[in-house]
């Protein structure tokens, strides 16, 4: 009976999976009774270990599987428990030695195997590790778990194709077990291929509607891939999570800067109501993290989207105030410059920046990985040729680079459009095409001088003055002085349209 209840806890069926908890109770009870009733039942102290390791009770599962195989000192699947214990609680070389004795005893265990390859990977020896695998495979082919840990083990051995056909096998096997998506999502990841990663974390949420890691992972692939929208959904969905709220917000306030740059704020889908709700849970995640800079940033950018001019004051002197050294708070800095248009001085946060970051590849990886998805290019690609120094061969930098390169070469293209639209007079075709445009390059300079011109022919003076203080504050080496008078000349006719009672006309996306 005890085994039977143990059973249905391990059920695919997810009604009786949401059960789990009464199903150890019950097979509990029926263990403790049969050791009751038979107190020298080794297997009985055996299955209750694994109901109490289950349930979270170490000490308890080890307590009752030492019982198990001091009863019986042959019986391999309680020394190989043992193994399992030890090695949670960190003592691997004991846990391996404890594996090895039950595969002594029972050649044809495969859970032992397994659990050997499991500790081997953690040792890193991979090749060993892999053949115990594929020993417990042979033994027991339809084991999800050890085709899990068998694409664990070719993943960090570099063998992603080998990695992605075991982690399928898994799913295939067990379709609600969540582990082999995360394992293929971070595998697309790191071969960059981003829009199948999001999908296979958007199936682990079909699974687990509140796994909320997974949705940020979801925000901060799509804010990589330029999906602003995607990502703002899946930050909003998790605001509320005390595990994933401080990253929420500060991913939320980037996402509605970079919308507010890509298009005017008043014509996005992004109201008034949602900063005021961002800015409340941001000052809120103060009061708890007071020396966090990256909460003041997001403040800062949230103030300036809502004009609030003395905030935003007040949050810059608190980020450029701050004396830590580490590369992200030197990234959060130049990104505050970058909002007051301060580009020398944002230019050489992030220099230093990639300095602070040290000689290990993975490191400069994350920072490069930062400045991409704030549309930094000249920074990220410092980054990632910083990251080729070091590591000549690495893969992920110069897939970056190519994609640095692409995002480049299509937003020209679109400028390119744009200028076709223009000449030819058509100027709400062309201030599409430059939205385009600088949605994959917010800092091209011309982009924003076409923009500009474009606005100011369908007489969109504010939008127009806008932009040619855009350009302007981009070309600081160059003499911006007919485009200084052209944007005070605007901002003069938008006060005589208003002293005439006269709202200027602002740009809506048709």
């Amino acid at each position: 009976m005890g085994l039977i209840y143990y059973r249905k806890s391990a059920s695919s069926d997810m009604d009786i999976r949401n059960k789990q908890q009464k199903y150890y109770q019950q097979a509990l009870k029926h263990f403790e009774r049969a050791i009751k009733n038979e107190p020298y039942l080794y297997k009985a102290y055996n299955n209750a270990g694994k109901v109490y390791q289950e349930m979270g009770m170490p000490d308890k599962a080890l307590e009752y599987y030492k019982k198990a195989a001091d009863i019986e000192p042959s019986y391999a699947e309680a020394i190989d428990n043992l193994g399992v214990i030890l090695y949670a609680k960190g003592y691997v070389n004991e846990a391996i030695a404890k594996y090895q004795e039950a595969i002594k005893i029972n050649s044809r265990l495969s859970q032992a195997y397994y659990h050997l390859g499991e500790a081997l990977i953690t040792k890193g020896d991979y090749s060993k590790a892999i053949n115990y695998l594929q020993t417990s495979l042979y033994l027991n082919p339809n084991s999800a778990p050890v085709h899990d840990m068998l694409g664990k083990a070719y993943q960090k051995q570099g063998n992603y194709a080998a990695a992605i056909i075991e982690y399928k096998k898994s799913s295939l096997i067990k379709p609600e077990y969540t582990y082999p998506y995360i394992k293929l999502s971070s595998i697309y990841q790191e071969r960059g291929d981003d829009e199948l990663a999001i999908s296979e974390l958007k199936t682990v949420i079909d699974i687990k509607p509140d796994f909320a890691e997974g949705k940020i992972k979801i925000a901060d692939i799509s804010m990589k891939i330029g999906k602003v929208d995607q990502a703002i959904k899946y930050y909003k969905d998790v605001l509320t999570d005390n595990n994933t709220s401080k990253e929420a917000l500060k991913g939320l306030s980037r996402a509605y800067y970079i919308k507010a740059q890509e298009i005017n704020t008043a014509s996005s889908n992004i109201s008034i109501s949602d900063y005021v709700d961002a800015e409340n849970y941001l000052k809120e995640a103060i009061k708890a993290n007071p020396d966090d800079i990256q909460l003041y940033l997001a403040l800062l950018r949230i103030s300036r989207l809502t004009k609030n001019d003395l905030e935003a004051e007040s949050y810059l002197s608190k980020i450029i105030e701050s004396n830590s050294n580490k590369p992200i708070d030197h990234i959060v800095k130049g990104e505050a410059y970058i909002i007051y248009k301060n580009y020398p001085k944002a230019i050489e946060e992030f220099k230093q920046a990639i300095e602070s970051a040290g000689n290990k590849p993975e490191d400069v990886i994350k920072i490069g990985e930062i400045f991409f998805s704030n549309r930094q290019y000249l920074a990220s690609e410092k980054a990632f040729d910083r990251v080729l120094y070091l590591d000549p061969g690495n893969i992920k930098a110069q897939r970056m680079l190519a994609m640095i390169g692409k995002n480049k070469d299509l937003a020209l293209s679109k400028l390119t459009v744009a200028g076709g639209f223009y000449n030819m007079k058509q100027y709400l075709a062309a201030i599409e095409a430059l939205r385009d445009c600088i949605a994959l390059n917010p800092h091209l300079a011309e982009a924003h001088l076409l923009l500009a011109k474009s606005f100011e022919k369908e007489k969109y003076y504010y939008d127009a003055m806008e932009r040619y203080n855009r350009y302007i504050s981009l070309n600081k080496d160059t003499d911006n002085k007919k485009y200084k008078e052209k944007a005070a000349h605007l901002q003069n006719k938008i006060k005589k349209l208003e002293a005439r009672g006269k709202k200027p006309a602002k740009y809506s996306r048709i």
